[in-house]
């Protein structure tokens, strides 16, 4: 209850903060923290609003608690809590800072398997086939037990003609589906290319 309360607070602090009206915005921004002080987003939230305001050091401050909340919770947030700190460090010119967590930002996707599929997806949906494959096999390599990622392997090596690996990274995207219709999905499209 204390969460969705606060999430409420965040989301009407939000709200005022794009109106333009960041008094508003800081007093939902606090109500939401009074609620749950634990909410990563609210504070990056705060952090934005700070920055905004050109309150840099309550900025920062907000954003490093922020991360520090979602780095013990392992949240994905992270990733834009840094983005939020490359965009403050570089509006207050401190380069050394914002390089620091630019490279933060580019080792958080390199290990993300999520960011290699989404990179591969995107080559995909250009007709890069070759590409993506490299993609969906880093994020394979980095999580092997997501169906949807040998599934859009799959795919890519169909489009590129390659019936054999298409089938094999079905039937592995049918071993990891954990639900029944998408394995069925699975057997009927491996139906098809065996045909």
């Amino acid at each position: 209850m204390c969460k969705a309360m606060a999430q409420y607070y965040n989301n009407i602090a939000s709200m005022h903060l794009a109106e333009g009206d960041p008094s508003n915005a800081f007093r939902y921004f606090v109500k939401a923290l009074k609620v749950e002080p634990h909410l990563d987003f609210v504070w990056s939230n705060l952090g934005v609003a700070y920055s905004r305001n050109n309150r840099i050091e309550a900025a920062e401050e907000a954003y490093l608690h922020a991360l520090s909340i979602a780095r013990a919770s392992g949240d994905i947030t992270e990733l834009s809590i840094m983005n939020n700190m490359v965009k403050l460090y570089e509006r207050s010119g401190d380069d050394k800072k914002a390089d620091f967590f630019r490279n933060e930002v580019a080792s958080f996707r390199e290990k993300n398997p999520y960011y290699h599929y989404l990179a591969g997806q995107t080559d995909f949906s250009n007709a890069a086939y070759k590409q993506s494959i490299k993609h969906f096999k880093t994020a394979i390599r980095k999580k092997g037990d997501e169906d949807m990622f040998y599934y859009s392997l799959a795919l890519a090596y169909l489009n590129l003609g390659d019936l054999k690996k298409a089938e094999k990274n079905i039937d592995k995207a049918r071993l990891y589906a954990w639900d029944d219709e998408v394995k069925e999905y699975y057997n009927e499209v491996l139906e098809k290319i065996s045909q």
